[in-house]
């Protein structure tokens, strides 16, 4: 019993490791020759396995697909569950003068353009961007909520919504920047008075 135990969690682990080789070819492949322009076959060669491997860990494209939608934005719902909420960090991130999350958005941007680009002509993948896009507002509202508990429901749902705009549009907009240090720096501290402003305001009127 103990070894046949042993055999199951080895071929667990391995299953487990090929999906994440299928996944960061598929993610290498869909940047540089776009998800229309990617097959399963291309997926295998890159991965050095079969086309046969590829379909027992996924049943096709679409579903390689969909396992990366759901992990780019689990890794945003993680950051939302377990960072405190700091203003000053938000402006940072927006800004791109993380480091750690400059590097996260250079590797993602093309990527999430390419699928948002690939939702709107598959109906399947848009419907699973869209329900990983509402999970994340409601993590990113109940973040807002913890954190301003005199806030009206209806402000912090606006709030939540001009947060996603100011975070996607950034998202998007950072493959096309060419600004240096100091630059970044002044369009953390702007993102900042953004904040300031918005999460004021609300005080200012009672």
């Amino acid at each position: 019993m103990f070894a046949m135990n042993l055999a199951k969690k080895d071929r667990a682990a391995r299953y487990a490791a090929r999906r994440a080789l299928i996944i960061n070819a598929a993610c290498e492949l869909f940047h540089t020759q776009g998800i229309r322009g990617t097959l399963v076959s291309d997926i295998a060669r890159r991965c050095h396995i079969s086309v046969g491997q590829v379909y027992r860990c996924f049943h096709n494209k679409d579903e390689i697909v969909c396992k990366i939608i759901h992990s780019f934005f689990q890794l945003q719902i993680n950051r939302l569950v377990t960072e405190d909420m700091n203003l000053k960090t938000e402006a940072q991130a927006l800004a791109g003068t993380q480091t750690a999350n400059t590097v996260f958005w250079q590797q993602g941007n093309t990527l999430l353009l390419e699928i948002y680009t690939e939702a709107t002509r598959n109906e399947k993948i848009a419907t699973i961007l869209y329900e990983a896009s509402r999970r994340l507002m409601q993590k990113r509202l109940a973040r807002l909520r913890k954190y301003n508990p005199g806030m009206s429901e209806c402000r912090l749902k606006a709030l939540a919504e001009v947060m996603s705009v100011l975070q996607e549009g950034a998202f998007l907009r950072f493959q096309h920047r060419n600004i240096d240090k100091t630059e970044g720096e002044i369009l953390s501290e702007i993102y900042s008075d953004i904040f300031r402003c918005i999460f004021t305001s609300e005080t200012k009127k009672s």
